[in-house]
């Protein structure tokens, strides 16, 4: 009944959902025997390996955002952003893009499906998030944390707008905000207004 964030040195990180068993064989290298993990790794230093096995199927990390999940005996993986390829006897499709997940049970039935990166199936993501230092940072570094980690693309109102965001300089914490909520606590202490419209944080 918790969850665990783990950062690696190499710049991976993985979210473990409540309820999972999870074997971590090395660095590089983990097994889910049950439950759902979300792996996220800094593309700004390169793609580093990282290998997870389940009882279906292995996938192989291109990143940069995805979920893995085995639950009910079926293997489920979803890619929020970047690229992942899956091996194993009952998978007809190595390859799994940005906005697509695959959906594989025991009897070998599989289905591939759109997912949106502002699904709600990420929203547990959200509640072990590594957090934001807003302290002396950018209102535009900000918003593109809370837009990586709730899918919402930042519609700016013009370039200007953006242009000024660069510039304003944060202070505070945000520290136990979830990052959708932290909107309504940042936000009104500029001189910035946001709404969620068509699934996009407009400025």
């Amino acid at each position: 009944n918790n969850r665990l964030l783990v950062k690696l040195f190499n710049g991976n990180e993985f979210r473990v959902d409540e309820n999972t068993h999870l074997k971590v064989i090395s660095n590089n290298h983990l097994s889910i025997l049950t439950g759902r993990i979300y792996i996220s790794s800094d593309n700004s230093a390169g793609h580093h390996k990282l290998t997870v096995d389940t009882p279906l199927g292995q996938v192989n990390h291109i990143g940069t955002q995805y979920s893995i999940s085995y639950m009910d005996k079926q293997l489920s993986v979803g890619v929020r952003d970047g690229l992942v390829l899956i091996k194993g006897d009952k998978i007809t499709q190595s390859k799994l893009a940005k906005g697509r997940k695959m959906v594989l049970k025991t009897n070998g039935e599989v289905a591939y499906s759109q997912i949106k990166p502002y699904d709600s199936s990420w929203n547990w993501t959200q509640k072990i998030s590594n957090g934001f230092s807003i302290q002396d940072r950018t209102l535009a570094d900000y918003l593109n944390w809370v837009s990586s980690e709730t899918g919402y693309p930042i519609k700016w109102q013009s370039e200007s707008v953006r242009n000024k965001a660069e510039k304003i300089k944060l202070s505070g914490s945000i520290k136990g905000i979830m990052p959708a909520d932290s909107l309504d606590v940042i936000l009104p202490t500029t001189r910035f207004e946001h709404s969620l419209d068509h699934n996009q944080i407009y400025i």
